[in-house]
């Protein structure tokens, strides 16, 4: 019996995880965010996603054995590899701390509504500082 996931199973299930949180969570914040122009921001959105995926399949499809930052530093030398490094990082530091902030207004408003939202997050960004550490 095998106990860790393949990478294929790992890649499924975060497709499947990332997709269902954005089928079931987007059209709610976009109604609440937007009201009755929700359909056109829908519109909006779904075309520069399609354009970003069509410029990165095309730059992958033209450099088969590099990925996105050796593409970047082929195209714009250091200093396009290091915007497109920030924006990575920008992205994803904004993609943890709203994924944090949902877990722990929830957890919270369940659980622990006594306790200080600060604590809350400190503890669960402890916790995950530590599995990341003893790689669990």
């Amino acid at each position: 019996m095998k106990d860790k996931l393949s990478k294929f199973e790992a890649i499924s299930l975060l497709i499947i995880i990332t997709a269902s949180g954005i089928i079931l969570d987007m059209p709610e914040y976009l109604i609440n965010l937007t009201g009755t122009g929700t359909i056109v921001n829908i519109i909006y959105i779904s075309l520069i996603g399609l354009i970003f995926c069509f410029i990165i399949y095309k730059l992958l499809k033209n450099f088969p054995s590099m990925d996105i930052l050796d593409i970047a530093e082929t195209l714009g030398g250091n200093i396009l590899k290091f915007i497109l490094s920030v924006i990575f990082i920008i992205f994803f530091l904004l993609s943890t701390i709203i994924a944090i902030s949902n877990f722990t207004y929830l957890v919270k408003s369940l659980y622990f509504s006594n306790y200080s939202t600060l604590f809350i997050v400190l503890f669960f960004i402890a916790v995950i500082i530590f599995s990341n550490l003893r790689r669990i």
